[in-house]
């Protein structure tokens, strides 16, 4: 439906109902934060003071320096010991910067004359739709910002002899560290994330997810690559060693299956369905991504469809993530000053109706859309310990193979 250029709707926000002459319109008005993705789930959350700019300065302390021998301790004898306070120690920090950044959307115009007469949960399934794509941008962003800021990367080299050799940065304090260049040349393999994982907590003293035994990383992979390590780890024999003869704790294990409901060895799998896949990298190592979708005509309109490039990619990106790597921060709430009052801004990717009868352009009040923004700084904690490593795909095995033909005819 369209509307003369000259239209402009004035800023005012009807959320959270709609007029009687679109009450016709069955919608879902809520905002809707989007948080069920696997990167969400590593990052802290916090708020991004008002006022105070648009780039955020972060000071992390860091291991001290106790000038005291971890090899072989020296105590003094118990003598003399009052007023001696020891050796002072020395400390430092890491300085980091944080940018706000924003993005905007909305949906097309929705008529409520066009909408009375479509197919019943059309406009639902559409709305739905438009959650789904704020959950896979915010998800997108999160991985991307992870990526591109991290502070040891990984570009997976079949001659590597130990992690160092494929590993660029990878040192206390470092942040948006180039990848080591060039294109990987083998697969991720579950024997290379474990001697990753010792590497890293032997030299980086990585926050764990978890308590006690149950502390573990969280490897982020795409479905096929979590099979393969899956069927690699053995993890399959080891939980059914576990449940032979076991309780009801054994046999829960079981139906949840390891690696991805609970760690495994230290290792917890989070799989993205949409990973970032490429072909070439620029001049700085980085992946040169693939977009996942390409837009393809429908009966009315467009729609996006998997893009064939992106499915048959040659490369792809998997991430080993420890805790308290960055903070998704979102700015506070804040309406304006004195006189000057402004509607609230939902900014952490809300998906919010739009709808204002006036004498322009909406003379009868039959149509509006739907609208999202979001808008955050990504404060790096310890961003030498987000790894996002490069890697080639190959060809899974899926069981297939030939046979002799079955009988058609029974011979005398």
């Amino acid at each position: 439906m369209a509307f003369p250029a000259t239209c402009t709707i004035s800023a005012q926000d009807y959320s959270g109902f709609l007029s009687d002459q679109t009450s016709r319109i069955e919608a879902v008005l809520a905002r809707y934060l989007m948080t069920t993705e696997p990167y969400s789930n590593t990052l802290e959350g916090g708020t991004f003071a008002a006022q105070n700019g648009t780039q955020l300065l972060t000071v992390v302390p860091d291991r001290m320096v106790s000038n005291k021998s971890l090899v072989s301790p020296t105590l003094l004898p118990f003598t003399q010991i009052c007023g001696n306070q020891g050796v002072a120690g020395q400390w430092g920090q890491h300085r980091y910067t944080a940018q706000l950044g924003y993005d905007r959307g909305r949906s097309p115009d929705i008529c409520v004359n066009d909408e009375f007469y479509v197919v019943k949960d059309s406009l639902r399934n559409a709305i739905q739709q438009l959650k789904d794509f704020t959950r896979e941008y915010i998800m997108a962003d999160n991985r991307w910002q992870i990526l591109s800021r991290s502070g040891t990367k990984i570009t997976l080299n079949a001659s590597a002899g130990v992690p160092a050799d494929v590993i660029s940065g990878g040192s206390i304090g470092a942040v948006d560290v180039n990848f080591p260049g060039g294109l990987p040349n083998c697969p991720l393999t579950y024997e290379f994330v474990k001697y990753l994982d010792i590497h890293i907590r032997e030299t980086l003293a990585p926050d764990l997810f978890g308590d006690g035994a149950g502390e573990y990383a969280v490897l982020i992979t795409s479905g096929a690559q979590n099979e393969r390590l899956r069927n690699e780890a053995g993890v399959r024999q080891d939980v059914l060693g576990m449940v032979i003869g076991g309780g009801s704790q054994e046999k829960t294990l079981l139906k949840n299956y390891a690696f991805v409901d609970y760690p495994y060895r230290g290792i917890k799998a989070g799989i993205d369905w949409r990973p970032i896949r490429f072909n070439t990298v620029d001049g700085n190592g980085y992946p040169v991504a693939i977009e996942p979708y390409v837009a393809q005509a429908a009966d009315t309109g467009l729609v996006n469809a998997v893009n064939p490039a992106w499915a048959l990619a040659q490369y792809e990106v998997s991430f080993l993530l420890y805790k308290n790597t960055f903070r998704r921060v979102v700015p506070e709430r804040f309406i304006g000053e004195g006189d000057a009052k402004f509607e609230p801004q939902f900014v952490m990717g809300e998906l919010n109706w739009h709808y204002v009868l006036d004498n322009v352009c909406n003379v009868y009040g039959d149509f509006g859309f739907f609208k999202w923004q979001v808008i955050r700084g990504f404060q790096p904690i310890k961003p030498y310990l987000a790894i996002p490593i490069l890697h080639k795909r190959c060809a899974q095995p899926m069981g297939l193979q030939s046979c002799v033909n079955f009988p058609t005819t029974i011979s005398a």
